[in-house]
């Protein structure tokens, strides 16, 4: 088995400043900044600790010119060490583990991959029945109008719905989960 080793390299924008490994760690790098008052204080180089998002990845703060701005470490990564011949905009974690940016986990993609890999993997499931953004009935109702006999017509009427929208739910071709 191949041992990776890890390569730190600079963050494009950041050059001396910064430097991200193909492990996801970011570090800042030695450098002597000039006080006001005529003193130096310098840095030595160090390993940033990143901090999650609201949406569970991995996020660190990078200072250049008294201009503090937050990145993601995976698009860091993504940025410095993947080619990305065909532009596109998003990063998708291969193993689904959003805060595992190590680069052999990485890949870019465009929105519509990143969500299909998302449903593919169980990352997003999509929702069904009153939680379903298109639903207009609730579970109660569709046991109501399945233990309703008579005219789908006027049952339909009576929910609000369409007269087909009442035969799929009594011939079980939608809300099959009930």
């Amino acid at each position: 088995m191949e041992m990776i080793i890890e390569e730190f390299r600079d963050i494009v924008g950041y050059e001396g400043y910064y430097q991200v490994s193909n492990f996801g760690n970011v570090k800042s790098l030695t450098r002597t900044i000039y006080k006001t008052d005529g003193t130096t204080q310098t840095f030595k180089d160090k390993i940033k600790k990143s901090t999650y998002n609201t949406k569970g990845y991995l996020q660190t703060g990078l200072t250049k010119d008294t201009i503090y701005k937050t990145h993601k470490v995976h698009r860091l990564v993504a940025m410095v060490f993947l080619d990305n011949p065909c532009d596109k905009s998003q990063i998708n974690h291969i193993d689904g583990v959003k805060d595992n940016n190590n680069l052999t986990n990485l890949e870019w993609s465009t929105a519509s991959e990143n969500t299909i890999h998302a449903y593919s993997t169980g990352l997003l499931v999509q929702p069904v029945g009153s939680k379903h953004f298109a639903s207009k009935l609730t579970e109660k109702q569709v046991i109501e109008i399945r233990n309703t006999e008579g005219v789908h017509r006027i049952i339909a009427e009576k929910y609000g719905v369409t007269r087909n929208l009442i035969t799929m739910i009594k011939n079980r071709k939608i809300w099959k989960h009930i």
